[in-house]
This record gives structure tokens, C-alpha cells and sequence, in this order.
């Protein structure tokens, strides 16, 4: 083997070496040395050579391992790219010489032949520049003048130019016209045009571009016709399958043909199985030959019978005239002309076109004798211009009613927003005053997958583009659904969004042919409709008719509604006109729909008719709330953005002037053919619509293009120049509180094209650069001295490369008057998903470059920029200018700006120029001076943060998602405002405890708390917090670091606090950054939350001393009250359980350095964090904003001696040893109970092996006699063995009959399966597959019985085999073998039993809450009930006297079971009844029964009644359950037996279980435990 492997190796390597030699030989060789066998010699052995390496390489591919499996087939690309330029430099050679004789030979005879025949003169191609020209003008060129030995080079470059113009022409216009410069020439026009990718690219986009065409023209049929042939024939010159593509060229041009023509061809491709494309054009040709024929006719017509115009329309209105008496009107058959017929004059316009279309009338020109398509008449609408009668238009200026009429609703892929939208709605319809309309629905069924229906109203809407479902319904009905995002656009462009469309079937609710339909999935379509009900009593008309809508008076939900595709297909011919005021009955497939308006309203109503599709993004909200609330992280680069970060460091070039270029990551080819040129002008139209009734933004829209045309960053694409291949749609961002740029164009990378991915998609995201918030803005706060700036356009000052930037083209052009010309985005473009890497990544590189000239600037880069702002500083003035200047001189170097200034010093501020400050220092009394920086207001003339409060923006009717939206809008980075956050996200997950609905109305405690807490927030309008951390010194002795845990049964919290001693002796103490968590839904111990409040606080102080890096931080102290927590985290994390240990091995991790200590709980403030306070509250509270008192020296700290408050507490949560039992037994001998004995179906084939093979040996000589390991042979006698023997068992009368040669009776189980007996005497099922090519299995699967424990061993043998497979899956892989009867229950069944997925089922064991004792509800005086726990021991002296005698002394806590009281003695004793030592102690207050925290009733009345859940059923003594713990996965979560229940003697629930482990005896709650569904 060894030596196999090391003969391949050689030959790869020998091989591999040859072929780079012969690729050195023919790149240095000169070929026209070389005779044309000589180069097939060097083709051919660099063939054999490379044919050897790949046979090799497969060979050795299949001997190694993986790992090397992958760098072979590098080597192989490599090897295989070497070969390529090999033959591709011989072969070309080749073909070249090939061509060069040919032509010779041609030139000779036509030498020849010049003497006996004289041919006109030969026209030379002329050739402009156009890719799509170059190979016809290259190949008639080349055999004509370029080969022609007998023309000399100096008439060659003469014809060469006379052939040229335009763009190609200015290729070598350089060049005068001498023999000299002719190969010259020819070489510069074959270096620029002869780009094979580049003209096949052109080609196929002329191919799939071409126009719809509108009517059946004749000269718009032979464009379409010769354009598709002429390109066609050059990709095939171009060597593409072309002749493969017939499915896809017939789809490309009939979607081009207009309707008519479209319906004939699909009459006429009927007749054939596969058409081609052969036959489509065939069809086409035949179809202009009888156009042009009637043209021919047409224009035949004596020309004296048209003599002037006066003359002809009287001689056409008399030959009208006099045809009427003859001809009958097609409206109503009596003898008029159109015009003057009652019934069509006196109708609506939507009435007049039901006619005309009832009439087969022209809606051009209202005559008969042709259709609309067909009509020549060029008249058009005299109100809009469209392609109809005057007669025949729509609008309110002819008195029509369109209030029934639906705006159009037009879908597009979904743009990538920065901003997120509450509820959009999309409205249909109008106000009216004295008329309301009666929309169109009916009442239809619609079907889901599994068969099931459902009768729903649907409304009928001949304006929109989509049809919709509710997601209710959907969720029904059980449709399937697809992610794929939407946006909706209705009235006045509002826009709404949508991710899934679901396709389902629908008919008539009583019978009738169903309809495909894929309609897009929302929350919801409209209101109840009609809005109002209906008095329908005197509506005599809808007497003895079947409406399709019986209760279309009645307000009630719409669930569907039903787009124009199939509209106007459902409609029928009928009508019936009601009596005056009432809507008419139109007939249609589901019965006869109720539509039109009313003479009045009723019920005085609204007559507002809406159709609303709501939708929310909330979800975004609140993730970016959460994401904002979490710890910063360090995150490491992933293998995309180390791709992404080699392709910049390779790609990206710096000019002369300082400028960077950088070229897109694509992660994957472009489409070179894509329709998104067609999007973006769809896009920018419906922007134009947008804004025309909003000239001020529409002038700032065409501000910002103008702007982008002026600097260069986009240039216009002239005729002659190649399209961009990518076009971007654009559009509008406000930001009204900018002072720079009120309105923004950003463009929609995110739009997807119809090859099915967007730009934003093809491109790498890159690494995330930008710094943190937090950290930004934590050391914003330490100088004496700040500056602020941010850079002007900074994605417009890096550039894209020339190659890319045809994957940025865009449409624009600044009226609709004006034509839409094409342009590309010259720099890196708002909008892609790499732009935000690409303009970092940039800032970064200028720093590296940089920083031997500018090091402070250059580090400030790196360090205090958060995208394009800038916010750093000083302690000395002097430094705080050079800083700024050296700031600007760095952004300069790379084409950057540094604009709008600010700064808190004014010394500063006058070496800023007054166009590029942000604010003025004096400013008048009332104006705000505060400056936006990250979200928060900075006033610069007090140095002071201040935050902004909206009002509240939840009205009367407070839901889950409109309240939900609001707090997610809360920005607070580094946790200043958390006692008031809090609040909020506790009820926050209140809302999802509830399990309401999105829309749902809360309760209204719920409301009122929420009001009550959101209204303190006014008190936050009147707060300003000082910047500066220093208290205005400019010098530091020292800095420390405090930080603060603290947690209560509802969240828990975590503060750090920055100490600054000044060479004065003064300190300062100020809060730094805070983060809260809520406490978990899941009950824990309040040591267990104080442990995660103090992982949040190391976590934090990990982070910010990070962040603070750049100065000296002497020491770090962290303090929490809890003793528990203290005692776990100066201890060994091994000591522990997982949870406690992996949080206190975090701790230390994180704070090698910290030393931890307790302090009391009123001098925590991380206690007001973990509770919560009101605005009001949160304003004045100094220990919040600095802490306690004693943190600034000389004041003492308290002492840190402390005692474990609950020793049973830390034990419990001790890690016990492991001890493991193992327990064996004889295997009993083989009887007939032999499969009772195995669960699993291997164990069991093996057993069965070696007693067949023991049979087998017995009736053998030794010689004959099997050994070893079973054979596959053994295994599968052993299972058809227990195959036979279960089928007889089960089967026994079917197979008495087929055994017999008879079929199984028709009582049989079996019958409908036609079973039979193969050759082995198995039962296997029978059917049609019998000439399948599929496995003899799977055509005749084996017959097992359902109810039979080898069939459970099967079925549970393949479900483990597949990893645990779903239900549908094991069936299916069961059913490639075995065919089970009434399979599925017995698979479900197995899947249901299987341990290991119902550990991932989780389903939880619950139970409803015990009654609280009489004591706890109902009154009694103080202290009447009571309960008592000590704390100390304290070192306590006499006061009187000298004595050094020191006593131990405790303190005795008393609480008051009833009211909470409290009551403090001392004891100098520890026991249960201690004696007290103060007179009115607590015997003074007639405590009837106190308890000691030790006392057994207590922790188990606290333990029992601590469980909440929903009532379910009582345990049993023996059930097998899993015991949950949170910090192992399902899969590790110890099996236990229950070994007793304790119920409730009040209402004898189970609520805890006595179970046994492996290792041990527990107790827990039953909220803890996983019953398994195995028996006992």
C-alpha cells in the first residue's frame, strides 16, 4: 500500500513538473519558428502529460484522507490552469495559420478569375465601435484585406481607416497612415474589442431586452423576429449551446408578443410535444406575410376617394348613416348608429365598456368588425391619452363614481432600511358625503394541503396586482408558506411590507372548478365590511337570486382577497339593474355579486372605505433594544471576512492626491443578464409620482443628484460606451434634524433581481469596524477639553474602480419631461451591504499610513471615531488645538473633510472657521445649543448630556405591539438611565408572560402601570448630566475603579463608578456605565441572581477597563451584599455545581486582578437598579449618580469581614461525587421467547445468526462448519428467518391461500395490496411497479403487520439509523423495504417512545398553586405570626467600666407573616428561643408563634407553595422521569424514579416528589421533571 501511495505521489509530481516546463518552452519559444507539426508534437505531449496527472489524481484521491483530498484538488486547479495556457497558445497558433492559408487560396482563384469576369466593385464593412459588430466586421475584414498577401500594408492601413468611425476610428487616430503602423493598428482594435465575455454579454442583453410589443405591427414583428435570429447566429458564433435554448427563447419572445398573437401561438405550439424555436419563427414569418398582405389591400384604395378632409368625414357620416338602416345597433339591435343609441349614452363609462366588451366591440373606435388590437385608428382618449374611447374613460369628470376602485398594488423585492416602521397601511377609497358603495366579495371555499376547507369572504379587486390572505386563515387551513419580502404600495405611495406568500385553491363554496392562487400572506386585509350595516328590505331585485355573497349587508372580516389576474376571469355575462339608489348584481362564478353605491349613507357612518394591510416591524425594535442592552463583545473574524479583508488589502490603490480606490467583494459572479435596468426605472418613477406634490423635497431629491454630478461621483454612460450591467434603484431618506443634509438619496442594493439574488447579496459584508458606543462615549467624558466633527460625505470620497463601477449604474433625469439616461456611481455607494467595511476599513488604512507624520491624529483615528464622528480631547488647551488641526491635516491626506465643529472650549473655538462649526457659543437664552453626538444631546456651552423626551405615543388603546414599539425606542448605551430602563423591561416581559396577541388590548393594571411609570419620565426634560468625569480639573493623581452587583426577585443589575483623586486633595466619584437584566421566567434562587448580578459586573468591568486603557487605573474593587456570592467566588469553581461554577470561573477570569467586597445593602446602588425608580426619583438620587459617601477618601470603607448568611444555601449547591453502578446477567438460551428478550432489531439478527450457524455446524462435517464474524449472507437468512416467522404468526390464513395458488379473500386486511409469495416464501406487496427499474424492494416492499414488537424493533432500528428522523421521513425510508399495515400510528408510536427526542420535546410537568395559609390573608394584629432568623455574631464590649472583655452578640430579626414588619432584638445567644435582652422586646408584642428559618414547616410550606403552573396531572410513585437542570443540555439530564409523592391535604395535587438518581435522594418540585413515557 505504502508504496503505491509513494508511486502516484511521483508521478504527480513528475507529471506536474513537465507540464510547468512545457509551459516555460511555449512561452518562450517563438512560434513562427516552429512548422505546424512541431507545435502538434508540443499539444500532444503536453496532452498525454496532463492526461497522466489526472488519472493519477483520481487514483490517489481515493487511498488518503480528506485533509489531503483538499490540497490535491488545489493542486489539481492549479495544474489544470497551467494546461489551459498551454493549449490555448498552441492551439491558437494553430487555428491562426489554418485561416491564413485559406484565404490565400481564395485570393488566387479570384486572381484567376479576373480575367473572364468582371464583378462590381466589393463594399467594405464599416465598423463604429459597437461590440456586437466587431466579429462580423473582424471576419469580412480579415478574409478581404487583412490576409490578402497581394495588398501591401500601407493600402491595408488605408482601408483599415476608411472602415472605421467613431468610437474605433479614435482608436488609432494617433497613428498616421503608414505600412509601418498597419499591424499596430490592427493589434490596438483587437486588444480593445476582441473581448469574447464581453460581446457575448452584449448580446445576450440586446437578445434579452428587446421591447413588448403592443400591437400586432407588422414592422414590430420582423424587428423582434430579425433581432432575435441576428443574435442568436452570433452566440452561436461565439461557440454557445444555442441550439439547447429553445424552451428559453420561446418564453423570452412570446412574452413579448402582445396577447392576440400570444393566444394564436399557443393554439398553433399545442399541435407540437417539444416546439422549437424553428417553429415559432416559422409561425411568425407566416403571420407577417398576411399582415403585409393586408397592408397591401389596404393601401391600395383610390386615393380620388379621399379628397379633402371636410369632404371625408361627411362622406363617412352619410355612408354610417345610410349603412344603419340596414344594419342593426349592437347594443340594443335597433336600427341607429352607436352614437345615438339610448341604453350606451345614457350608462357610466364602467357600463359603456361592459357593453362594448358584451358587443366584441373596439373600445378604440366602437366598431365591430375588429378588436382593440387590431384597430389602426391613431385617436386616442381625449381625457388621459390612453388607448380607448373618449366615451369609454374613467374619471370623475364625467360624473363616475371610482370610489369602488382600488389603487394598484405594486410588488418589489424589499430595500434594505436603516430605519424601522411601526404600522403602514395601505387605504382604498374615498370620502363621499352623500353616497357610500357597496364593495364586491363573495363567499368562496378555499382548500389547504391536507384537504381540509374552509368557507371565507373574499373580496374581489380589479386594481391590484396580488392577491392577499389573512395569516389567520392561513394558519387554519395549515398553507404552507415561503419567506419572500414585499413591499405593498397603495395610496399617496404609502407603503407597507410582507415575507411570505402561500399558493392554496379555490372554488365556488358549492361546486365548480378550482383556481390556483398565490396570494401574500398579512395580518390583515381590511376593516369589516360593509362598514355599516345595510337595510336591504326594500331591495326587490334581490328577490329569487343566488348571491354569492348572502350576507353582504352584515359587517364581517374579509380573509382573502382576489387580485385582477382572476377578476374579471370570474365574472359572467349578466346583469341586473336595482331599483334608483341601490347597487346592481353583476353575475359571476360564485352567484351574483352585490356592487355599486348607495344614494345615501346609513346609519350616519363613516363612509370611509379601507383597505389596510397592516404590518410591523417591532421585531426589529425590539432586537436592537436587547442588542443595545448587552455587553460589547469582541467578535472574531469569520472565513468570509478574512476573504473579504485579503481581497482590500490586494485591491485597493491610492492616488497622487492622497484618494482611495478599493474594488467590490463579490462573493459570487454578477449576472451578466438581469432585469434590474427595468427595476430602477419602475423605481424612479413611482419616486417621481411620490414627489410631485411635494416640490421642496422633489427639488432637494434633484439638489442631491446634481450635487452627485458636480463632484464627479457619477457620470452620465454615452451611446457609445458599454451599459452598466447592475442598475440600483434610489430613493428618498429625511432627517429633518440634520443641519446639513435634510434629505438624502440612498440606493436600494437590497433590490432583487429576477435572477433571484440582489447586488447586496453578491457582495461580502466585511468585518465590523465600527468602535462601541459605550466605549466612545466613556471616554468622551474624561478630558477637560472636547472636540467634536464628523466627515463630510465620507462614503462619496472613496472611489470605486473603473472595472466595478458598471455594477453601480443608475437611472435619473431631474423632470419627467426630460428622457431617463443611464449613470455610474464613481464611489463607494449608500445603500450596499460593503460600503460601511469598505469606508472604515479605509479610515484605518489612512491611520497605518499615516502615522509617522500625524501619530496623536492618527491614534485618535483608530481609537474615538464611530463611523464618521469624531469625539475626543484634551486636558491643556494648546493640545486640544494642535489635536484639531493635526485632525484635519490627516483627513486631508486622504481626500476627506472634517465639518460641523464643536467644542466646550471657546479658545478652541476661534481657530475653527465659522462655516464649519456645529454650534455658536453665544447663543440667546432661548435657543438649544445642544448638539446630537450618538443619539445623546451634548451642550457644549455647559459641558452637560441631556435627554430628549417624546410623548408618549401610545393612544387610548394600548396594545402589545404599540406599547412594545415604545420601549424599544428607549436609547441609553451606557446605562445611565437603568432604575428608570428597568421598569420597562420588566414589563416588558410581563406582556409576553400574558401570551397575548400583537393587536390585543393589555389589561388594565398593565395599562395603568405602564402610564404611570412613562409619565415620570417628563421629570428626565429638566436633568442635565455633567460631561466631564474630572469635575473640571485638568490634572489626576489617581484613578480607581468601584463597581456594584445587587439583584431582587425581578431583575438584577450591575454599576461601576469612576473614583478621581486631584493633586488638590479633592475627589470625585461619578456613574460611568450600568446594564440591568431581567430575572429569568424561570424561578431561581435569589444567591443564584445575585451570582448573574455579579458575572454582569465582571463582565462590565472587563469591558471598561478595555476601553480605558489609556490611563492608569491604580485598583479595582468590586462589592456585592451578598455573602453566598462572595463565599462562591473566593472559593475553587470545581467546588461547585456547573451553574455556579462556570459563573464564578467567568468571575475570575474576567477580574484576575479585582478584589471583591461586601457592602451593605443601603449603600448598594446597584440596588436601585435591580428595583427600579420613578423619573422624579432617579433625578436627585446622588448614592445613584456617585455612589455611596465613603467611596471619596478620607472616609472609611466598611469592613469587609463578613459571615455566610446561609451555609445550607452553598452546600446545596456543592458538587457531589459520582458514583456508577454496573449490573450484568446471564443471557438465556434460545426458546420461543427470544424476541421478547432483545429491544434492538442488530442485537437481535446476531443472536439469530449464530444459532442458525450452530444448526448449520451440527448437520455439517468440520470441514464444511461457518466460523468468524457473521457474513451478510447469515445476516439476511436471520431476518427473512424472523420475516416468515412474524408473517406466519400474523398472516397465517393469507398465506394459506396463496400457497394454495388462490388470492387472498376479500375480508382480508391484505386484499387492496395485492400481496403474493416471492421465491423465498415472504409476503410481499403486489401492484403495477413490476416493469420499474426501482430496487425489487422498493417495488415490492415486505408485508409486516402493525401490531407486532419485531415491526416496533424495525421501525425504531431506522430511526435511530437516520440520526432520530421525523415522522414522515422514518416512514418514507421504512416504505424503501418494508410496508407496514396502518403504519404511521406505529411509527408515531416509536418516535413517541424514543427517549432521546423526547429529552428535545421538553414537555414539563406542571401543577396548580396551593391555597396561601389563613395567616398570610387574612388581618390579625402585628406580630401575631412570626417568623425569626438571626445575623452576626457581633464583637460587642460593656459600655460601662473598663473591661476588655469582648462578647459575642447577635441580632434577632422578627418579620411579621402578616403585614411584613420588622422587629430587631439582641441576643447574646444562639438557639431557638433566645432570650432577649431589652424590657418591650418582642414577647411585649404578643408573638403567638414565631419560626426560625431552620424550622421544617416553614422551608417545606415555602418550598411547596413556591410552584406556579397550569393544573395537570398528579405523578406517580415509579414513573421514570428526567430531572431538568439549566445548565446541562436536554441530552445529559439525569433519569430518575419517583420514589414518593407528597400531595397537598387541601387539595391533594402533587406539587413535589421524592425521586432517586443514579447517585442520590432528592426532593424537588414537579415544575423540575419530565415525566417519560415509559412504563413502570
Amino acid at each position: 500500500m505504502e508504496e503505491k501511495l509513494t508511486t502516484l505521489r511521483k508521478t504527480l509530481s513528475n507529471k506536474e513538473k513537465l507540464i510547468r516546463k512545457k509551459l516555460h518552452i511555449v512561452t518562450t519559444l517563438t512560434m513562427e519558428g516552429l512548422a505546424s507539426h512541431e507545435i502538434k508534437v508540443h499539444l500532444e505531449l503536453a496532452e498525454s502529460a496532463f492526461t497522466t496527472y489526472a488519472n493519477a489524481h483520481d487514483e490517489l484521491s481515493l487511498l488518503v484522507e480528506d485533509s489531503e483530498v483538499e490540497l490535491m484538488i488545489d493542486a489539481l486547479e492549479e495544474v489544470s490552469r497551467t494546461f489551459i495556457k498551454i493549449k490555448g497558445i498552441l492551439q491558437s497558433t494553430l487555428d491562426l495559420r489554418q485561416t491564413t492559408h485559406e484565404p490565400q487560396n481564395e485570393n488566387a482563384l479570384s486572381e484567376q478569375g479576373q480575367q473572364s469576369i468582371r464583378l462590381p466593385p466589393m463594399n467594405l464593412p464599416t465598423f463604429t465601435g459597437k461590440l456586437e459588430d466587431w466579429y462580423a466586421f473582424h471576419d469580412q475584414f480579415s478574409s478581404v484585406i487583412h490576409v490578402n498577401k497581394y495588398i501591401d500594408n500601407t493600402r491595408k492601413m488605408h482601408y483599415l481607416k476608411s472602415c472605421l468611425s467613431g468610437e474605433a476610428a479614435n482608436v488609432i487616430a494617433s497613428l498616421s497612415s503608414t505600412g509601418n503602423n498597419y499591424l499596430e493598428a490592427w493589434s490596438l482594435l483587437t486588444n480593445r474589442y476582441d473581448n469574447e465575455r464581453l460581446v457575448l454579454q452584449v448580446h445576450l442583453q440586446h437578445l434579452f431586452n428587446q421591447p413588448h410589443i403592443q400591437s400586432e405591427a407588422v414592422s414590430s414583428l420582423k424587428a423582434l423576429v430579425d433581432t432575435t435570429n441576428k443574435h442568436l447566429r452570433a452566440l452561436k458564433v461565439l461557440k454557445q449551446p444555442t441550439e439547447s435554448w429553445d424552451t428559453i427563447i420561446i418564453y423570452l419572445i412570446s412574452s413579448r408578443l402582445p396577447s392576440e398573437l400570444r393566444k394564436a401561438w399557443e393554439i398553433e405550439s399545442s399541435a407540437y410535444e417539444s416546439p422549437s424555436w424553428l417553429q415559432m419563427c416559422t409561425f411568425m414569418e407566416k403571420r407577417i406575410h398576411v399582415l403585409d398582405l393586408l397592408q397591401l389591400q389596404s393601401s391600395s384604395t383610390p386615393r380620388s376617394k379621399l379628397t379633402n378632409k371636410c369632404n371625408s368625414r361627411a362622406t363617412t357620416h352619410a355612408v354610417t348613416a345610410a349603412q344603419g338602416n340596414k344594419q342593426p345597433c349592437n347594443i340594443c339591435s335597433q336600427h341607429h348608429i352607436i352614437y345615438q343609441c339610448n341604453l350606451f349614452m345614457k350608462s357610466t363609462a364602467s357600463e359603456r365598456h361592459a357593453l362594448a366588451k358584451k358587443a366584441k366591440l373596439c373600445i378604440n373606435c366602437l366598431r365591430a368588425s375588429h378588436s382593440s388590437s387590431q384597430c389602426s385608428s391613431d385617436k386616442t382618449c381625449k381625457e388621459c391619452g390612453g388607448k380607448h374611447h373618449t366615451l369609454l374613460h374613467f374619471g370623475d369628470s364625467k360624473g363616475e363614481n371610482n370610489t369602488s376602485e382600488v389603487p394598484t398594488l405594486t410588488l418589489k423585492t424589499q430595500p434594505s432600511t436603516s430605519s424601522g416602521i411601526d404600522t403602514v397601511a395601505v387605504n382604498h377609497g374615498a370620502l363621499r358625503e352623500k353616497s357610500t358603495v357597496i364593495l364586491s366579495t363573495a363567499v368562496v371555499r378555499v382548500y389547504g394541503p391536507s384537504g381540509r376547507s374552509e368557507l371565507c369572504r373574499a373580496l374581489i379587486d380589479t386594481a391590484s396586482e396580488s392577491h392577499f390572505i389573512t395569516k389567520a386563515l392561513a394558519s387554519r387551513l395549515g398553507l404552507k408558506t415561503l419567506h419572500q419580502p414585499m413591499i405593498i404600495d397603495g395610496v399617496s405611495n404609502a407603503s407597507t411590507t410582507t415575507s411570505q406568500v402561500s399558493t392554496f385553491n379555490i372554488s365556488p363554496r358549492t361546486n365548480g372548478k378550482q383556481m390556483t392562487l398565490t396570494a401574500l400572506v398579512s395580518p390583515k386585509i381590511t376593516v369589516d365590511l360593509p362598514t355599516a350595516a345595510v337595510d336591504v328590505s326594500q331591495w326587490t331585485h334581490l328577490e329569487q337570486v343566488e348571491l354569492a355573497d348572502p350576507t353582504f349587508h352584515v359587517p364581517n372580516k374579509i380573509d382573502l382577497l382576489i387580485s385582477a389576474e382572476y377578476s374579471l376571469d370570474i365574472m359572467l355575462d349578466g346583469k341586473i339593474q336595482g331599483p334608483k339608489g341601490t347597487p346592481s348584481l353583476h353575475n359571476s362564478i360564485f352567484g351574483w355579486i352585490v356592487c355599486g353605491k348607495l344614494s345615501k349613507p346609513h346609519n350616519e357612518l363613516s363612509m370611509f372605505k379601507s383597505v389596510t394591510c397592516c404590518t410591523t416591524t417591532v421585531e426589529s425594535l425590539v432586537n436592537r433594544f436587547w442588542e443595545l442592552e448587552e455587553v460589547p463583545r469582541l467578535t472574531c473574524m469569520s472565513k468570509e471576512d478574512q476573504q473579504c479583508e485579503k481581497h482590500f488589502v490586494e485591491t485597493f490603490t491610492r492616488d497622487s492626491s492622497g484618494r482611495y480606490t478599493v474594488r467590490l467583494p463579490f462573493v459570487k459572479e454578477p449576472p451578466l443578464v438581469n432585469n434590474s435596468y427595468q427595476l430602477a426605472v419602475q423605481r424612479l418613477k413611482k419616486v417621481e409620482r411620490s414627489l410631485q406634490t411635494k416640490p421642496a423635497l422633489h427639488q432637494l431629491y434633484k439638489d442631491f443628484m446634481s450635487d452627485y454630478v458636480t463632484a464627479h461621483h457619477m457620470t452620465l454612460v454615452e451611446s457609445t460606451s458599454p451599459s452598466p450591467i447592475i442598475f440600483i434603484p434610489h430613493h428618498q431618506v429625511l432627517n429633518p434634524s440634520s443641519t446639513t443634509t435634510k434629505l438624502r438619496v440612498v440606493f436600494d442594493g437590497s433590490c432583487t433581481m429576477d435572477t433571484g439574488n440582489s447586488l447586496n447579496e453578491l457582495l461580502h459584508k466585511g468585518q465590523k469596524l465600527q468602535k462601541e458606543v459605550i466605549d466612545i462615549l466613556i471616554r468622551f467624558r474624561l478630558p477637560r477639553y472636547v472636540i467634536t466633527a464628523d466627515i463630510r460625505q465620507m462614503f462619496r470620497q472613496i472611489l470605486v474602480h473603473p472595472d466595478d463601477r458598471v455594477y453601480q449604474g443608475i437611472v435619473w433625469r431631474p423632470n419627467e419631461s426630460s428622457p431617463i439616461r443611464s449613470y455610474t456611481l464613481n464611489t463607494v455607494t449608500y445603500g450596499l451591504i460593503t460600503s460601511p467595511y469598505h469606508a472604515l476599513r479605509v479610515l484605518k488604512q489612512l491611520a497605518y499610513d499615516e502615522q509617522g507624520t500625524h501619530p496623536e491624529a492618527a491614534a485618535v483615528l483608530q481609537r474615538d471615531f464611530y463611523v464618521d464622528e469624531v469625539m475626543t480631547g484634551r486636558d491643556d488647551i494648546t493640545a486640544t488645538i494642535k489635536l484639531h488641526q493635526e485632525l484635519l491635516h490627516l483627513l486631508a491626506r486622504g481626500g476627506f473633510e472634517l465639518r460641523k465643529w464643536a467644542t466646550n472650549c471657546e479658545a478652541v473655538l476661534t481657530h475653527i472657521p465659522t462655516a464649519l462649526r456645529a454650534t455658536q457659543l453665544t447663543l440667546i437664552d432661548h435657543m438649544d445649543p445642544s448638539i446630537k453626538i450618538l443619539g445623546i444631546s451634548w451642550n457644549a456651552q455647559r459641558d452637560t448630556f441631556s435627554f430628549h423626551v417624546e410623548s408618549s405615543k401610545v393612544g387610548e388603546t394600548c396594545t402589545k405591539r404599540s406599547l412594545l414599539s415604545e420601549i424599544a425606542r428607549i436609547f441609553d448605551p451606557c446605562g445611565w438611565l437603568s432604575p428608570l430602563v428597568i421598569v420597562a423591561k420588566i414589563i416588558m416581559q410581563h406582556l409576553w408572560k400574558n401570551k397575548l396577541d400583537w393587536d390585543d388590548p393589555l389589561p388594565d393594571t398593565l395599562i395603568k402601570w405602564w402610564s404611570d411609570h412613562r409619565s415620570s419620565y417628563g421629570a428626565l426634560r429638566f436633568f442635565e448630566l455633567p460631561r466631564h468625569c474630572n469635575d473640571e480639573h485638568t490634572q489626576v493623581t489617581t484613578y480607581s475603579l468601584h463597581g456594584y452587583s445587587d439583584s431582587s426577585e425581578q431583575a438584577y443589575a450591575a454599576a461601576l463608578y469612576l473614583v478621581s483623586v486631584f493633586p488638590d486633595g479633592k475627589s470625585s466619584s461619578h456613574l460611568v456605565l450600568s446594564k440591568t437584566r431581567v430575572a429569568p421566567l424561570k424561578t431561581q434562587s435569589i444567591p443564584r441572581l445575585e451570582l448573574c448580578g455579579a458575572t454582569l459586573l465582571a463582565s462590565l468591568t472587563k469591558h471598561l477597563l478595555e476601553a480605558l486603557s489609556t490611563i492608569n487605573i491604580e485598583s479595582v474593587n468590586l462589592w456585592t451584599d451578598s455573602t453566598i456570592t462572595l463565599q462562591w467566588i473566593q472559593s475553587d469553581p470545581h467546588r461547585w455545581t456547573t451553574f455556579v461554577s462556570n459563573r464564578v470561573s467567568q468571575i475570575q477570569t474576567w477580574c484576575p486582578s479585582a478584589v471583591w467586597r461586601h457592602v451593605p445593602s443601603q449603600d448598594n446602588p446597584a440596588d436601585l437598579a435591580s428595583r427600579g425608580l420613578s423619573g422624579d426619583q432617579l433625578i436627585t438620587n446622588a448614592l445613584w449618580w456617585h455612589g455611596p459617601q465613603w467611596l471619596l477618601p478620607p472616609n472609611p470603607w466598611p469592613q469587609s469581614t463578613f459571615e455566610c448568611e446561609d451555609p445550607n444555601q452553598t452546600l446545596q449547591e456543592e458538587r457531589k461525587p459520582q458514583v456508577t453502578t454496573h449490573v450484568t446477567t446471564e443471557a438465556d438460551a434460545f426458546n420461543s421467547n427470544l424476541l421478547a428478550k432483545y429491544s434492538d432489531l442488530s442485537k437481535l439478527l446476531h443472536v439469530t445468526c449464530y444459532i442458525l450457524r450452530f444448526y448449520h455446524n451440527c448437520q455439517k462435517p468440520v470441514a464444511l462448519r461457518l466460523t468468524g464474524l457473521p457474513t451478510v449472507c447469515e445476516w439476511r437468512s436471520a431476518n427473512l428467518k424472523w420475516i416468515r416467522l412474524v408473517q406466519q404468526e400474523c398472516f397465517p390464513l393469507d398465506l394459506h391461500q396463496l400457497r394454495l395458488g388462490l388470492p387472498v379473500k376479500s375480508s382480508s386486511t391484505l386484499v387492496s395490496l395485492n400481496p403474493f409469495l416471492d421465491i423465498a416464501g415472504v409476503l410481499r406487496v403486489g401492484g403495477r411497479l413490476t416493469q420499474s427499474s426501482l430496487p425489487y424492494d422498493m417495488r415490492h416492499p415486505v408485508l409486516l403487520p402493525k401490531a407486532h414488537l419485531y415491526t416496533t424493533m424495525v421501525v425504531r432500528s431506522i430511526h435511530l439509523l437516520h440520526q432520530h428522523a421525523g415522522l414522515n421521513v422514518t416512514m418514507s425510508l421504512v416504505r424503501q423495504k418494508y410496508w407496514v399495515v396502518h403504519g404511521r400510528s406505529i411509527i408515531r408510536k416509536v418516535l413517541h417512545d424514543c427517549v432521546k427526542c423526547y429529552r428535545f420535546r421538553q414537555v414539563k410537568t406542571h401543577q396548580l398553586m396551593a391555597d396561601l395559609p389563613a395567616f398570610r390573608v387574612n388581618y390579625a394584629p402585628v406580630f401575631s405570626h412570626c417568623g425569626v432568623d438571626f445575623a452576626g455574631p457581633f464583637s460587642t464590649k460593656p459600655s460601662v467600666g473598663r473591661s476588655r472583655i469582648v462578647y459575642k452578640t447577635y441580632l434577632a430579626l422578627f418579620i411579621c407573616l402578616t403585614t411584613k414588619a420588622v422587629h430587631l432584638e439582641i441576643s447574646t445567644f444562639l438557639s431557638q428561643h433566645p432570650p432577649i435582652d431589652s424590657p418591650g422586646g418582642i414577647e411585649s408584642r404578643n408573638c403567638s408563634s414565631p419560626s426560625g428559618n431552620n424550622g421544617r414547616k416553614i422551608i417545606w410550606l415555602h418550598y411547596s407553595n413556591g410552584i406556579n403552573g397550569p393544573l395537570g396531572p398528579n405523578l406517580q410513585v415509579h414513573d421514570l422521569v428526567l430531572l431538568k437542570k439549566e445548565n446541562m443540555a436536554p441530552t445529559q439530564w439525569p433519569l430518575a424514579r419517583i420514589l414518593e409523592v407528597h400531595p397537598n391535604p387541601a387539595d391533594h395535587f402533587v406539587r413535589v416528589v421524592t425521586l432517586k438518581t443514579k447517585d442520590s435522594v432528592l426532593k424537588r418540585p414537579i415544575n423540575k421533571l419530565i415525566r417519560l413515557p415509559i412504563e413502570h
